[in-house]
């Protein structure tokens, strides 16, 4: 009876500890809520937008983006026909959400299969994803910015993983960094 509640009692603390542990380089462990997003630079919105883009450490277009690595935006609520600035400052990630996008249009692949003979066609499978992390961001300086969405490259269902911390960094680079909150034994 003895052992039986030990191993009980053990079975239950194995169940309440985390599945996934702290490795910022796992693609499936991310920022928790209470993680600290802090702008380092300015970062402007242009015209006509709610979104500013990053990848590889650099500002980029919706249109320079290469949508086969992994990327960062800010998004903030309200459009404007003038640049928007996102001050340096903190923002306290309040909520993390995952989840796949589908791409809209990722154009035709060309595969070849070999099996009889050789055959040359067209991929009109399911087609490509994303994996997501959406990080809603609070402020009460800046409470037009709304969100922080990471993504991993696109790729096909069985293979498109969401972006690791450490790849979010560098799609970030300078101009803004993660704080996580402290692990909790």
């Amino acid at each position: 009876m003895r052992l039986t509640t030990v191993l009980l009692a053990a079975l239950i603390l194995a169940a309440c500890q985390p599945l996934v542990k702290r490795d910022e380089n796992y693609p499936y462990y991310h920022p928790p809520a209470g993680t600290t997003v802090v702008v380092q630079q300015s970062i402007d919105v242009p015209p006509g937008r709610t979104r500013a883009f990053f990848q590889n450490g650099d500002p980029v277009t919706y249109a320079e983006r290469n949508r086969f690595h992994p990327s960062c935006e800010f998004e903030i609520l309200t459009l404007d026909q003038t640049v928007r600035t996102i001050r340096p400052g903190e923002f306290r990630v309040k909520r993390v959400i995952i989840k796949r996008d589908q791409v809209a249009d990722s154009g035709k692949r060309m595969v070849a299969g070999i099996g009889i003979g050789i055959g040359l066609g067209t991929g009109d499978g399911p087609g490509d994803i994303m994996e997501v992390v959406e990080m809603r961001l609070q402020s009460a300086d800046q409470p037009d910015v709304y969100r922080l969405v990471c993504r991993g490259g696109e790729d096909n269902p069985a293979d498109a993983r969401p972006p690791s911390i450490r790849e979010m960094r560098t799609a970030l680079g300078d101009y803004a960094t993660l704080e996580l909150p402290p692990e909790t034994p």
